[in-house]
């Protein structure tokens, strides 16, 4: 061989090897949560080589976890241009999209990479979510159970499910759906949500076991307080009733002096 097209290709070699190696690098902080880092070392091997795929899609990524959404839109559309088989690269425009508020693009990403991967279960989770805050109820359920059907240890799942048969009025499968979800993963959340189906079901004793449940967490929404007043006064119980408004009202939810003015005097 030329020595010279040796050298050349020796070269050529070692630059990819080393932009290579910039890229796994950049993926490695990508999933240890070190954005600034991922940035970075994307940069750098995008530098070196403006049609990286993978470095334009993990800068793009990184980008989106810091809330950069103009720039995060700028290299996934490049990311996903660049390599079109990348059905992760579509799914974060789409969160892109989604974070925007363009909730018809967002659906409408979500689906092209759902067509180059249908088995990955969290793309129908993020079009259902998007189709729920679209009021696409009956759709979003369509897609939870597609989910459902790959995956079905997710309570992310299982509550979105439940919130969207409490949009659809059908409380029953809701506190079914939410009951799952509880037992997945019992934060306040989900416990909130179950009492929420609970009552609209008419389960008002169930409903405030949820609640309670739900103020056992430091994140829970004091205001709950109120709600297990509501409750209580379903149930004709008007001095747990008034003395939940109370804690609620001390707690700082105004609410609950307006439910002790009307009913506890």
């Amino acid at each position: 061989m030329n020595p010279i097209l040796f050298l050349i290709l020796f070269l050529f070699s070692f630059t990819l090897h080393a932009q290579s190696d910039l890229s796994k690098k950049a993926i490695d902080s990508y999933w240890k949560d070190a954005y600034p880092e991922a940035i970075k070392l994307a940069t750098q091997a995008i530098e070196s080589n403006k049609n990286d795929c993978e470095a334009l899609f993990v800068r793009g990524a990184s980008y989106k976890e810091l809330d950069e959404l103009a720039l995060a839109m700028n290299d996934l559309l490049v990311a996903v241009k660049c390599d079109s088989s990348n059905y992760k690269g579509v799914s974060a425009l789409a969160e892109v999209y989604a974070l925007y508020g363009d909730l018809e693009m967002a659906i409408r990403t979500y689906s092209r990479s759902i067509e180059l991967n249908k088995s990955y279960y969290v793309n129908y989770l993020d079009r259902a979510l998007c189709k729920k805050e679209s009021g696409k109820y009956d759709e979003a359920a369509q897609d939870l159970r597609i989910a459902l059907s790959l995956d079905s240890t997710d309570q992310e799942v299982f509550g979105l499910m439940g919130e969207v048969h409490v949009l659809l009025k059908k409380y029953e499968e809701a506190v079914t759906y939410l009951k799952k979800s509880v037992e997945l993963s019992p934060n306040s959340i989900n416990n909130s949500m179950l009492g929420i189906a609970q009552a609209n079901f008419g389960k008002y004793t169930d409903a405030i076991d949820s609640f309670t449940r739900a103020l056992e967490f430091k994140e829970a929404n004091k205001g709950l307080h109120v709600y297990i007043g509501q409750m209580y006064m379903y149930l004709e119980k008007k001095t747990e009733a008034c003395q939940e408004f109370e804690t609620g009202y001390k707690l700082g939810d105004l609410e609950g002096l307006e439910f002790q003015k009307k009913y506890c005097k």
